[in-house]
């Protein structure tokens, strides 16, 4: 763990007959050092749906230029980044050939790593792969995914500011990003309670009626909490049909010991937009 920084309290001016609590010292050292965030980059998909086999889905060139390249250019411009873990997989490479030909740009990152996926078996499963680079980090760990080109820092700054403003109450273990959705999309609807916090996202799949008219939709990324997601990932079953580890279990899990999750939103809607068919594809080159 980072040596926070000192505080000179004398420069600090308490009311008649106060002392400084412990939290409130600490409040003051963690300012100094906070909004600092690990990213763990999903990059390890076949692109199955896309039926190429010649390259991974994150090398798929939206405008020109390949998701994964997107992505690395919006990291440029987070001041930040303390550490970054790509999690690779099929023809990972290649994947691994091109973000080094690139990171120079990323120069803010204390640390480029890569974390191998040698089986395809979920989100979940992927970033227990990357969970050890980053397990003791006092810093909050963002998930997102290769296969969002348009994904942007606005969005990111917004989890970190959600993150810190909620330390107030409760530091939160895990938060959810969120978009609007239209009536027939394939997005995972959010389930929230009275007080607008997360209890569960369910899939299109299993949605019921009632669920399906939701407009709330799972962007698949997610802010957490380092040293609650290295305890927790472990916790998260494989599902029963498909055979993968989901990270939205994680929602469960936090909720089942007493935990809120509230939901940020992108900070614009092409934020959401992931690559899994030609049609997700040619609606990102027409973005």
């Amino acid at each position: 763990m980072p040596a926070l920084p000192s505080i000179n309290l004398q420069n600090v001016k308490f009311d008649s007959g106060s002392a400084p609590s412990l939290f409130f010292i600490l409040k003051l050292c963690y300012n100094k050092n906070m909004k600092k965030v690990n990213l763990i980059v999903l990059a390890g998909g076949k692109g199955i749906r896309l039926n190429v086999k010649a390259r991974p889905k994150v090398l798929f060139e939206v405008k020109g230029k390949p998701m994964i390249g997107r992505i690395l250019k919006t990291m440029s411009k987070i001041a930040e980044i303390n550490k970054i873990i790509f999690v690779v997989g099929f023809r990972g490479q290649m994947v691994i050939d091109y973000i080094k030909s690139e990171k120079r740009k990323i120069k803010s990152a204390k640390a480029v790593e890569f974390a191998w996926q040698r089986r395809q078996l979920g989100t979940g499963h992927a970033t227990l792969k990357a969970i050890s680079y980053v397990k003791n980090s006092p810093f909050p760990t963002i998930v997102l995914n290769g296969d969002h080109p348009y994904f942007g820092g606005k969005t990111i700054k917004n989890l970190l500011n959600k993150f810190y403003q909620a330390m107030a109450e409760n530091r939160p273990k895990i938060i959810i990003t969120e978009t609007q959705i239209d009536k027939n999309s394939n997005f995972g609807r959010i389930i929230k309670d009275r007080d607008s916090n997360v209890i569960k996202v369910v899939e299109v799949k299993n949605a019921t009626a009632t669920e399906f008219k939701i407009r709330q939709g799972n962007v698949g990324t997610y802010l957490f909490d380092t040293r609650w997601l290295g305890e927790n990932l472990s916790k998260i079953k494989k599902d029963k049909i498909s055979g993968e580890y989901y990270l939205t279990d994680l929602v469960g899990i936090a909720v089942a010991q007493g935990e809120k999750v509230p939901a940020a939103p992108v900070a614009r809607r092409i934020d959401a937009i992931g690559i899994n068919t030609f049609d997700d594809l040619q609606q990102a080159q027409n973005t």
